[in-house]
């Protein structure tokens, strides 16, 4: 073993605290590296079971190794700049014996080795057990997503036994290995490079922070008065040296913001998505639906036939089956295109809705509703189709199929006068279902293409497979539909189910990187405090009492801590606000909901986090000689 890596060894010996910190960083970055690739391994396997890469590849699967590619960016960045502080650290406490090294003639080369081997000898004992740690939380994470998924198994025939089976995957765990590798190389070079620039003169004096050329001034404090004020000398001394001393704290300010960002960007997500799952069920008063589209190359079936289909379903025990056939068409208005829904209803409810609307049978009733929503997902409901009453509007649509007339020629398109005999201004759920997205307007009979049934039953399970049953002796006109049955409960758990596996992979992500940051903010103030024990000394020679000089550390903690929060609060709130508009899709919007839980956690947990480090960091302070600190000794 040559020079350099003794020394780097004996400075981990040295200081057993600050190298079990950084090991602990570097391990977190292993284990997020190995289980993002194992998850990805998994869910390729479970979408795509038995099949080569280059199949998988050609299927779609690539999306899943361009998130495992984004992700490990993500935790590649933030480790970079949580563990390079650890290392830079460790220069600062090694400045005296680079002078010295460098008086006796070693090279730059030299200096920056031996922050380099530091970095090795962590990464030797890190990286085997985060990757340990990685497979750990694979298996974990795996075996809850599967116990959440066992209805949704057991109901695939074809089900392997698990929602996502877990991957052993050599080839990832390398992969893994590798960027940890990189990640602490990269991290100890950055400090190691600038280390070696510093002149032998200002390591021997200690001048810490000194680059070659001249020295900056310190920066003034603007803010000793008001902290004079507000909390005494120890406020004002507290509040001088994070000025002075803004790169020392510049870490830990860093992890914490990024700390505060990612949990509120995380429960953003998880509120917002609930919501969206939420409210997008919450328009169907149904448990099952059944829905019937008849291709254009095909005549469309009688009302007979449609009637039959009915009746057919209307013979399972306590079940309330309603039938609608609607048609999509487009509208041009004032503002433009618009699309305006022809749907046509049965005709006992078609009846009470004449009447309602004060019409005779026969007319064409609009339903003058909609729910209109602003920039922030606030919504209102607005009568704004009123003036339509009494008028003949001119529809159109394109080879009878939705969807087609953008583009197309006039000649093509199938035009229909429709005259607005009067309108409601309230409806029942089923109608409010099929109106909520655009104009609608309730005619009394209509050729479709689409036919839904909404059914309303104690058992759901029991009604699907009714309704398969008859699937297979439907009436000729309707057999060559496409016949697809959905049970909204299930959908609905379902969804929850996505909803629930999304939220637990974002928080474990959440997690791993905030403890990443955390060690780092954590070593961050241990160090700090341990390299200004000369600076405690002094104010010890000169009448500063312990509990004095804990007392400014307690401050020192709470003003970074306000930092942090003045910092992160804002951009955490931005990120939370942009996954909610990401969250907003179609007809279902709903307005911003504050994440002032979250936030209180993150203000309690950054000062807790800060005045438990800085008070324990003080407490090892205890029994050193004054006169020997001041001269440099330990």
């Amino acid at each position: 073993m040559n020079l350099t890596a003794r020394l780097a060894l004996q400075q981990l010996r040295k200081f057993p605290g600050r190298a079990a910190w950084s090991v602990a960083g570097i391990a977190l970055s292993a284990a997020m590296l190995a289980a993002v690739n194992g998850f990805a391994s998994s869910g390729m396997r479970a979408l795509f079971p038995g099949r080569s890469i280059e199949s998988v590849m050609r299927a779609g699967g690539g999306g899943l190794l361009l998130l495992a590619a984004v992700l490990g960016a993500i935790i590649a960045a933030s480790a970079i700049v949580v563990i390079s502080n650890a290392f830079r650290v460790s220069a600062l406490e090694r400045t005296r014996q680079f002078g010295i090294l460098k008086s006796v003639g070693a090279t730059k080369k030299q200096i920056a080795a031996t922050v380099t081997y530091e970095g090795l000898f962590l990464s030797l004992a890190g990286i085997p057990l985060g990757l340990a740690l990685g497979m750990g939380v694979n298996l974990a994470v795996l075996a809850v997503v599967n116990r959440w998924a066992e209805p949704i198994v057991q109901g695939s025939p074809d089900s392997p036994g698990a929602f996502f089976p877990f991957a052993f995957s050599p080839a990832g765990l390398a992969l893994a290995a590798v960027g940890a590798a990189a990640i602490v190389l990269v991290s100890a070079w950055l400090p190691a490079r600038r280390a070696a620039k510093v002149s032998a003169i200002d390591a021997v004096f200690q001048s810490a922070d000194a680059k070659t050329g001249e020295r900056k001034k310190a920066p003034r404090s603007r803010g000793g008065k008001l902290a004079l004020l507000l909390f005494g000398v120890e406020g004002q001394l507290a509040a001088r040296q994070l000025r002075r001393s803004r790169r020392s704290f510049r870490a830990t300010t860093m992890s914490l913001t990024i700390s505060i960002i990612i949990l509120l960007a995380s429960a953003s997500f998880q509120t917002h998505l609930t919501r969206q799952v939420t409210m997008r069920f919450s328009y169907i008063d149904a448990d099952v639906m059944i829905q019937m589209d008849f291709p254009s190359s095909q005549p469309a079936p009688s009302a007979a036939a449609l009637r039959s289909v009915t009746e057919r379903l209307e013979v399972f025990p306590g079940a309330r089956v309603r039938s609608f056939a609607h048609a999509d068409y487009y509208i041009e208005t004032g503002e433009g295109r618009a699309v305006a829904r022809l749907l046509a209803l049965e005709p006992d409810r078609y009846a009470e809705l004449a009447r309602e609307a004060g019409v005779p049978i026969g007319s064409n009733i609009l339903i003058n509703l909609r729910r209109e929503i602003d920039g922030f997902g606030a919504s209102r409901y607005a009568r704004p189709y009123g003036h339509l009453a009494g008028s003949a509007l001119s529809v159109y649509r394109a080879c009878a199929r939705f969807g087609e007339a953008e583009g197309d020629p006039p000649e093509t398109k199938i035009r229909r006068e429709i005259a607005v005999g009067g309108y409601v201004t309230s409806v029942d759920n089923d109608l409010w279902f099929f109106s909520v997205s655009q104009m609608t307007i309730v005619v009394p009979e209509l050729e479709a293409r689409r036919h839904e049934w909404l059914v309303s039953t104690a058992d759901p399970e029991g009604f699907v497979s009714h309704a398969f049953e008859i699937s297979g002796e439907l009436p000729h006109e309707a057999s060559h539909s496409e016949f697809s049955v959905a049970n909204v409960s299930a959908a609905m758990s379902g969804a929850r189910l996505v909803v629930s596996l999304f939220s637990l992979f974002i928080y474990g992500f959440a997690a791993m990187l905030t403890l990443i940051s955390l060690t780092n903010a954590i070593s961050a103030i241990f160090a700090n405090t341990r390299l200004r024990a000369r600076e405690f000394a002094a104010l010890e020679s000169v009448g500063m009492t312990a509990s004095g000089i804990r007392r400014m550390l307690a401050l020192e903690g709470l003003l970074g801590s306000a930092r942090s929060l003045c910092i992160g609060a804002p951009l955490g709130l931005a990120a939370a606000y942009a996954v909610f508009l990401s969250s907003q899709a179609g007809n279902v919007r709903f307005p911003f909901e504050f994440p002032w839980e979250m936030l209180a956690i993150c203000a309690a947990g950054v000062f807790a986090l800060t005045f438990i480090t800085m008070r324990f960091s003080a407490s090892r302070l205890h029994g050193r000689n004054i006169i020997e600190t001041i001269r440099g000794g330990e």
